[in-house]
């Protein structure tokens, strides 16, 4: 058996001991598996995924790109070159601006790419997954153990994609709705206001949006996002030039989400006990976990 596997099945069994003490917790802070398991394994892997759900992750987040062949992958970026072995694999196939773009290749192609993973740390024997295999695996996990994680996926980058001539939100609804996918356990999230606000006029309440920003001057009227989000999803750099964004989003009647943690603890509690953010994205889903059980 392949060593990978075999680490991963070893991960999950001991993941999936700690997780059943969870059962039934009451953590007021959402945990949100940023990536999947991202701070032990390749991102937005099946393998991340699973992990993260033993973990006992709340929910896990997906990013969806779609492919030439109009297939949405779970991927970061629209560009491949960063975590994955396409510059040796496909030398000829960049763009002029250097980068190796997802919407350029079919799925067929990319299924056959090694997810090497960010830093210091190359993996072999991952690969990228396409949204329907991640909507099918947390939903048969649900089924097998009886929980009920959600899934936060992001739309990336739909301005983009608009111009290469797909409509990856819709494409994204669609999969969901496939899928049946209860609306009550998705979260759509996007940096786009315009996305969004789409989405909140074509079906209302049915799902709950998250409006992303990164800096504190690309904040909307926080008034704006709540006529169409459930929530905002500010980088931690937003809320630590601007305590107040989380009294005010939330006096709105919002959640707000703040990313993203890695294995911070102290940096953590200050964020629940001090902001009282509703939910974290965070890559080490069962380290944050304990901090949140700490915190009860």
């Amino acid at each position: 058996m392949h060593t990978k596997l075999v680490f991963v099945i070893v991960a999950l069994v001991l993941m999936g001991l700690g997780a059943c003490s969870q059962q039934g917790r009451e953590v007021k802070t959402r945990v949100i598996a940023h990536r999947g398991a991202s701070g032990y394994l390749p991102e937005h892997t099946l393998e991340a995924y699973a992990a993260a759900y033993f973990m006992g992750a709340d929910m896990i987040e997906p990013d969806v790109v779609s492919t030439r062949d109009r297939v949405l992958i779970c991927f970061h970026d629209v560009y491949l070159e960063k975590v994955t072995d396409v510059e040796s694999r496909f030398p000829d196939r960049r763009r002029a601006d250097g980068h190796w773009y997802a919407i350029d290749f079919d799925y067929a192609e990319l299924a056959g790419l090694t997810v090497t993973g960010r830093g210091d740390v190359a993996w072999d024997g991952f690969h990228i997954p396409t949204f329907d295999q991640f909507l099918s695996l947390i939903g048969r996990l649900n089924e097998q153990t009886g929980r009920s994680v959600w899934v936060v996926p992001e739309i990336k980058q739909p301005i983009f994609h608009k111009r290469e001539g797909v409509d990856v939100t819709r494409m994204t609804i669609d999969a969901l709705l496939r899928h049946r996918w209860d609306e009550s356990r998705v979260i759509i999230q996007c940096f786009d206001d315009e996305t969004l606000i789409s989405l909140h006029g074509e079906y209302g309440e049915r799902y709950q949006l998250l409006q992303l920003f990164s800096k504190v001057e690309d904040v909307p009227p926080l008034e704006d996002i709540g006529g169409y989000a459930w929530g905002i999803g500010p980088s931690r750099k937003v809320i630590d030039a601007d305590p107040s964004v989380v009294r005010r989003a939330q006096a709105l009647g919002m959640r707000v989400v703040p990313y993203t943690f890695r294995d911070e603890p102290e940096e953590l509690r200050e964020y629940v006990e001090t902001h009282g953010v509703d939910a974290v994205f965070t890559d080490y889903a069962d380290r944050t976990i304990r901090v949140m059980q700490e915190l009860r």
